[in-house]
């Protein structure tokens, strides 16, 4: 029974840390406009936007560390983990998205176990940015 309620206060606590990350993009379209350039145009965006995309990335990149961390506790259900684990990895096939997180291998603010886990993953991909944006149309660049 326990074992139960901490999976659904878990679910809850997922569910509020995307929807709080959602309500930021909405709050801040100069954010969201910048993420989608950056996620396609690495070499172009300035220093200071690469200090802020990488604050963003980092938040991000936490929300899929903490379902990682309560899934290997057994506080979350693994279809939670794998559905926002599968979205993370096509994310990450952006070459911007991906020459950051290649960034943080020696990083202190993520997990290596984390890490590791995802990079294996991330090596035996082939999604193209097409395939991305095919699937997630929000994310295609603004005119």
């Amino acid at each position: 029974h326990n074992s139960q309620q901490l999976k659904g206060s878990s679910t809850v606590a997922v569910h509020e840390f995307q929807n709080g990350l959602t309500d930021q993009l909405l709050a801040q379209p100069e954010l969201f406009q910048l993420i989608l350039r950056a996620n396609f145009d690495w070499e172009t965006i300035t220093d200071d936007e690469k200090s802020l995309y990488g604050i963003w990335n980092l938040k991000e990149a936490g929300f899929l560390e903490l379902c990682f961390h309560l899934k290997e506790q057994g506080a979350l259900e693994e279809s939670i983990y794998q559905s926002r684990l599968a979205y993370f990895l096509k994310l990450y096939s952006l070459p911007g998205r991906r020459a950051w997180w290649e960034q943080q291998a020696n990083s202190s603010m993520i997990d290596h176990d984390f890490y590791n886990e995802v990079s294996r993953k991330l090596e035996d991909r082939l999604d193209s940015a097409e395939e991305f944006l095919s699937q997630f149309p929000q994310y295609r660049k603004q005119k």
